[in-house]
């Protein structure tokens, strides 16, 4: 994925090199364009992750792995797999609606064995947690580039319309 990001930005990069080299106006404000709706997509990326990272967004998320996990939880040995992975992968045991019994914890639950100490972490908030991080990352992933986009954009119309200015000038000699 981060290749064919690469590749685009090269390629695009390229369009608007080429569009001042050779003077294309109408290549230039097709730069722009493009350059535009990568700016609002970022933009739209980032006000959606600012919001899950909301503590209403936060708690809907928690309810919501509280209520998928939960029950598997209930009948554990038929979900063992999953959830053996769940609780080694996030470091966390049970649900906040699930406890499992005092010294009765699955392997899963600790990295110390026998298990009687477990993760203090219940796995729908470490999840929610998990979640939260990634979408901090992502805003922070999409805001970075926007100053330089919109100074690429600026820049480019500038040069367009010092180009268009030149060419209205040489069809009036």
């Amino acid at each position: 994925m981060s290749l064919i990001a690469s590749i685009s930005c090269a390629a695009l990069a390229a369009l608007g090199a080429i569009s001042v080299y050779k003077k294309l106006p109408k290549l230039q404000l097709a730069y722009a364009i493009i350059q535009i709706i990568i700016v609002a997509v970022l933009f739209i990326l980032a006000m959606w992750c600012l919001i899950c990272t909301t503590e209403s967004a936060k708690d809907m998320m928690t309810n919501l792995l509280e209520e998928k996990l939960t029950p598997k939880m209930k009948v554990y040995l038929q979900y063992k797999d999953e959830i053996d992975q769940l609780q080694q992968q996030l470091k966390c045991c049970g649900t906040t609606a699930y406890k499992y019994e005092d010294s009765k914890y699955p392997d899963s639950c600790c990295d110390i064995q026998p298990c009687t100490v477990a993760f203090p972490t219940a796995c729908d908030t470490a999840g929610v947690e998990l979640l939260a991080g990634t979408f901090s990352s992502a805003l922070v992933m999409s805001l970075v580039p926007l100053p330089i986009k919109i100074a690429l954009i600026t820049l480019i119309m500038l040069i367009r319309q010092r180009l268009m200015t030149e060419l209205s000038n040489e069809n009036e000699n």
